[in-house]
């Protein structure tokens, strides 16, 4: 499993630990530990549980890599692109209500339609 190195390597220097003391806390060489920050190894899920445990984590803020963060920015900005489009559809939905209610002389205020077509959304 991928380790996120910096997560790691913040969380060690967080706890004011070398790597040759976490090493011996984990029971890894130092060298491991140095991959691990590296990124240059991957870890396998008894020693991901041990430093979880250790450091008090969720196992997500371990593993969570840039790829993952790249992926959570897209959703981000998908959403926050439907909601632009959203806003314009009811925007356009409104402009639509007023020219009704022009064409038609309609009695109730365009707000009250507005606010019924918001709360059915």
């Amino acid at each position: 499993m991928k380790i996120n190195g910096s997560v790691l390597r913040g969380l060690r220097k967080q706890h004011n630990l070398s790597q040759e003391k976490l090493a011996e806390i984990i029971g890894v060489s130092t060298r491991t530990i140095s991959f691990w920050e590296c990124e240059l190894k991957k870890i396998n899920k008894n020693l991901l549980i041990s430093l979880v445990d250790y450091f008090d984590v969720p196992v997500s803020m371990l593993t969570e890599t840039n790829e993952d963060n790249e992926l959570v920015s897209t959703i981000k900005l998908s959403r926050a692109e439907l909601y632009q489009k959203e806003n314009m559809l009811l925007e356009k939905l409104m402009r639509s209500f007023e020219q009704y209610a022009k064409d038609t002389s309609y009695t109730s205020s365009t707000c009250d339609i507005y606010k019924q077509t918001k709360k059915e959304w």
